[in-house]
């Protein structure tokens, strides 16, 4: 059965194309996280350690004389990229000092624990130390601790009685 009205391809381009909705729930969502890549961007310009390991990525590292704080990049030196001002090691974005806590916080908000913290925190950032502080953030949680050390319930299965001796 044929419709009247559409024929395809359309005659012209339609003048708006409609926006998914998934997308503008996604650009809502991303306008209250508390860090985004404008922060990211900023305050990695304005830390002495990752604005040299910015400049190192974009003109060259230098083969010796490094400092011990550069010694985490160094070592990452063929991973490490820059997008955007960003400096990247992978698909991961390197967190500066000034965004930590509050991704810390954003990752801790659901009080997953300490692996799936780790687990999400490994997926999209990264910085020195970041486990470090994951299982200190952890530790210094009360939620966190109360819910740590209780088993998951699982079903009683009674044995029945045996036939014979």
């Amino acid at each position: 059965m044929r419709r009247k009205g559409f024929q395809l391809p359309l005659p012209e381009m339609p003048e708006s194309v409609p926006v998914p909705g998934e997308t503008i729930l996604l650009m809502e969502h991303l306008e209250g996280t508390p860090v985004h890549s404008g922060h990211i961007k900023e305050w990695t310009k304005r830390d002495p350690i990752l604005s040299q390991v910015l400049r190192f990525i974009l003109e060259g590292w230098p083969t010796k004389d490094y400092s011990a704080e550069l010694n985490p990049y160094f070592t990452k030196q063929s991973e490490l990229s820059v997008e955007d001002g960003c400096v990247l090691w992978g698909a991961r974005v390197i967190v500066p000092p000034q965004g930590r806590s509050k991704k810390l916080t954003e990752l801790h908000e659901a009080h997953p624990g300490k692996s799936c913290m780790k687990a999400l925190a490994q997926s999209y950032v990264c910085w020195p130390g970041m486990d470090q502080e994951i299982v200190k953030k952890v530790k210094g949680c009360i939620k966190c601790q109360s819910n740590q050390s209780a088993p998951a319930e699982g079903p009683l299965h009674p044995k029945g009685w045996p036939g014979l001796p």
